[in-house]
């Protein structure tokens, strides 16, 4: 397992709760053949554990996200998600330190 899905599992790891829900799905075809499938949904969940090197404040949260993915002869080329993370952190931490809990988890991310 490389350092990006440690990452990845270390911080799902401290929402044992989450749950995610789908609530909008659109695919379209493109002139090239590919799909583009967007989604919309929220995220939900408990911070029980580290979240992303921030620390457990055991609240509640919600955030929305969408997806947009291209697929291309059955396998995904490409994937783009927006997620409302800085509401996310603000739910966690408070509003002053949403921004700290969000700058801690970006200084954590692996380079591309």
């Amino acid at each position: 397992m490389d350092r990006r899905h440690r990452v990845a599992g270390a911080g799902l790891a401290g929402i044992p709760d989450l749950r995610v829900e789908l609530a909008e799905v659109a695919v379209t075809a493109t002139a090239d053949g590919a799909a583009v499938v967007l989604a919309h949904g929220e995220a939900r969940g408990t911070a029980d554990g580290r979240l992303y090197g921030a620390p457990a404040t055991h609240r509640r949260y919600r955030a929305s996200y969408f997806d947009r993915v291209r697929v291309v002869d059955g396998l995904i080329v490409e994937r783009v998600q927006q997620a409302d993370v800085l509401g996310q952190m603000r739910q966690l931490y408070g509003r002053a330190l949403g921004a700290v809990g969000l700058s801690a988890m970006l200084w954590r991310l692996p380079a591309p």
